[in-house]
């Protein structure tokens, strides 16, 4: 046995190390003061830093190298106002409230951050009770501003002190940085840019950044057309115009960098680049599908790993936790994410848990769990409508208002390309399982249903089980989400104005 002195050594010896450690860990942390969120309006997980084909995004790999690049991250909902929702809340759709898309609340504030006082009803709305990101930075002592839309509901509950109306030009977002300084003044600041592109209609985008209908950024014969769109020079012409759109996005974000280098703010400041959800695809937004939900996802700033990937699954409800955790705030109970500060600091390899996710549960219902590897959906309330009015968001298949060329062609290509074709008809028509299973690996864009090999059996169980538990622990029930798609009721408020 160890001479008491000895223990009693050896015990200051690793009190004197882990005292360092904090130390150091502490003065690094203290360097952080400001918060940039950077959401993209539906743009998918292309970077060409992931290796996506004809597309360079140089912005978006240069902050990766800055930081971590999370490889398995995934929205909580596959469509605008529940993941935003979704991400300022730290909740899943069908725990805050907040489940559809809902009106955009617009970005007249601080004037609509004020509860009016005979509030209208809305679709849906996060319930009073639950605490958002926007309350707590408030309470804390920061100056919050907001760019291009909110579309979350009701407005007094993201107390913005200002909403700027820029959208989709670099130079915009390269000056918003040193206004969003000025008007913080001494208070540090959380800023929330938003990225309008690549939301359709993308001739916008394009026009507003000098870039003609069939953008010469983008050569359409060098893309790689999903597996599960048909190929088709109309295809890559839309393609071709989204990956343009992306471009730009890649551009803003190098402005809100340059505004912060600037400024003088890149040593603290926390970056957070993500998308809402997917493009605007079938099989992509709105679906339960990888496509729909797997996104980009890069952090960077102090105390952040520098040029590392992420494998583990994570999810953007991680987002608030992980803000909150980084100025010393307390995450409240209501919370369902996890802070990712562990894995930022290289404490942690991995997380007791998988990811899971829920489609809109509007047009149908499914959700999705992922170990990081295997991907299983299970499809509650399946879409019906037909091609003539598809189950889907319009701008997934109108071409009048939002200029979507993909959906005419999938349309089109019925006797060149039948088997994709087919998987149009069989979602529109809800021709489709109630289970699927599909391996991330060798298969991203959910192609192949390996529900039934026999290899997988347990992998299957496990991830059924986990999502039955989720299910269950955040209240999410059938009957409930049913009766909503058939019936919907307001949820909410807003004001009448």
């Amino acid at each position: 046995m160890k001479k008491p002195t000895t223990i009693l050594a050896s015990f200051c010896l690793l009190a004197a190390l882990l005292l360092t450690q904090l130390a150091a860990l502490s003065a690094t942390e203290s360097k952080l003061r400001n918060i940039v969120l950077i959401l993209a309006d539906d743009m998918g997980n292309d970077m060409s830093g992931l290796g996506t084909p004809g597309l360079a995004t140089p912005n978006l790999d240069q902050l990766a190298r800055d930081g971590v690049l999370f490889t398995r991250a995934f929205s909580a909902a596959a469509v605008c106002s529940p993941s935003r929702a979704a991400i300022l809340t730290g909740m899943f759709p069908h725990s805050n409230g907040l489940w559809s898309n809902t009106q955009n609340a617009g970005l007249d504030y601080p004037r609509i951050a004020d509860k009016p006082e005979r509030p209208s009803p809305v679709r849906s709305a996060i319930r009073e009770d639950i605490p958002t990101l926007v309350e707590l930075l408030k309470e804390r002592g920061f100056y919050s501003a907001i760019t291009q839309k909110s579309h979350i509901q009701p407005a007094w509950r993201f107390p913005f002190d200002k909403g700027f109306p820029y959208r989709n030009k670099p130079g915009e977002y390269q000056r918003l940085v040193g206004e969003v300084k000025n008007a913080a003044g001494e208070r540090p600041f959380f800023l929330m840019a938003n990225i309008a592109s690549p939301h359709r209609p993308f001739k916008g985008h394009l026009a507003a950044n000098g870039l003609g209908y069939e953008p010469a950024t983008i050569d359409p014969e060098k893309i790689s057309v999903p597996s599960w769109l048909p190929d088709t020079p109309l295809m890559r012409k839309d393609l071709a115009q989204y990956y343009a759109c992306v471009q730009i996005t890649d551009a803003c974000v190098g402005a809100v960098l340059a505004g912060l280098k600037e400024q003088g703010l890149l040593e603290n400041t926390l970056v957070i680049f993500t998308s809402d959800n997917g493009f605007g695809y079938p099989r992509g937004k709105t679906s339960g599908y990888a496509a729909g939900l797997h996104m980009p996802f890069l952090v960077a700033g102090p105390g952040v790993r520098r040029n590392e990937r992420c494998a583990v699954p994570v999810s953007l409800v991680d987002i608030m936790p992980t803000m909150l955790s980084a100025v010393g705030l307390p995450v409240p109970e209501t919370v369902q994410g996890l802070s990712l500060w562990p894995l930022l600091k290289g404490q942690a390899k991995d997380f007791p848990r998988n990811v899971m996710m829920a489609s809109e549960s509007e047009h149908y219902l499914a959700r999705a769990v992922c170990d990081g590897r295997y991907y299983y959906v299970r499809n509650v309330v399946k879409p019906s409508g037909g091609f003539k009015r598809p189950p889907m968001n319009a701008d997934l298949y109108d071409e009048k208002v939002w200029d979507n060329r993909a959906y005419r062609a999938t349309l089109e290509a019925q006797k060149e390309h039948p088997v994709k074709y087919g998987m149009l008809a069989d979602f529109v028509d809800g021709h489709i399982p109630d289970e699927e299973l599909f391996d991330l690996n060798s298969d991203p864009y959910c192609m192949k249903n390996v529900l039934s090999d026999p290899a997988l059996t347990a992998t299957l169980e496990t991830l059924r089980a986990s999502l039955v538990d989720w299910r269950k622990r955040t209240d999410d029930r059938d009957t409930q989400e049913a009766l909503r798609l058939k019936f919907p009721k307001p949820l909410g408020t807003v004001s009448k104005e």
